[in-house]
């Protein structure tokens, strides 16, 4: 009779404790296989990218660069895209003279997944990192646009970057950048030429603009 209440008391806290272990392993092959990649921009992109960045401050204003990179499809925040978007871009390029397949073939595989961008805006460089004060906004209920300026007037827009592509070899840098504001928006991949540190536009390559 005893050992059948134990048994029946026991048995409760067994389960409960294999729950707990199955709900624990869950969460952490979940969190294993977030779209958040944890590597690092080797150094030499790094420097270029964090050069892009900067757009000195106009009475005040800046930018709001999202920490994250930008994954593929690159244009997922325009459906219904009548042209296949890679082709598109590559033959604009191309008729202005560059031929760029391989590296957006390169910048689409790198960005197969998110990466933390590496970036420290100092005081002067015009932009900021956003610690989720700027994200919210553009959550369900967040107020969107005018909420945003309503809170925080002297933002100019916010910035996505995808991860670049580079060739030291080259010295061509390819990178996407989608910019943002309350009047409007643009997705456009631009290619640079390292120019012994420096960054010199070759093309800009517009995929949308609204």
């Amino acid at each position: 009779m005893r050992k059948n209440i134990a048994a029946r008391l026991v048995m409760p806290v067994i389960i409960a404790l294999a729950v707990a272990g199955f709900l624990i392993g869950a969460l952490a092959h979940m969190a294993g296989n977030s779209p958040h990649e944890a590597g690092e921009l080797p150094a030499a992109e790094t420097k270029l990218l964090a050069q892009l960045a900067v757009h000195p401050s106009t009475g005040g204003r800046y930018d709001v660069v999202m920490p994250d990179s930008l994954t593929v499809p690159l244009w997922s925040g325009n459906p219904g895209m009548p042209y296949d978007a890679k082709d598109f871009v590559v033959t604009g390029f191309r008729k202005a003279g560059e031929d760029v397949s391989a590296m957006v073939d390169r910048l689409y595989a790198l960005n197969a997944k998110s990466l933390r961008l590496p970036l420290t805006p100092g005081p002067q460089d015009g932009y900021v990192v956003d610690d989720g004060t700027y994200a919210k906004y553009f959550e369900f209920g967040g107020g969107g646009w005018k909420a945003l300026m309503a809170a925080h007037p002297q933002v100019r827009a916010v910035v996505r970057y995808s991860r670049p592509a580079y060739s030291e070899a080259s010295g061509l840098f390819l990178i996407y950048v989608r910019t943002e504001s309350a009047n409007g928006g643009s997705g456009e991949f631009h290619l640079y030429r390292d120019s012994g540190g420096t960054l010199k536009l070759l093309h800009t390559e517009k995929l949308w603009v609204r």
